[in-house]
């Protein structure tokens, strides 16, 4: 939450700029974690999760 803050403060630009960049991270942390703990049943779930975006 400070560093979108301090972001916002810069300008538009900027933000706009970093905003794929933060929704990356978030992406693949999430896609790690979901993948490491709900993704192991089977291996047809797996590959589901990874050909779906």
């Amino acid at each position: 939450m400070l560093i979108l803050q301090k972001v916002t403060l810069f300008g538009i630009i900027p933000t706009a700029a970093l905003r794929p960049l933060f929704a990356f991270m978030a992406g693949a942390i999430f896609y790690r974690v979901y993948y490491r703990g709900y993704a192991n049943f089977s291996d047809a779930y797996r590959n589901l999760n990874i050909v779906s975006p």
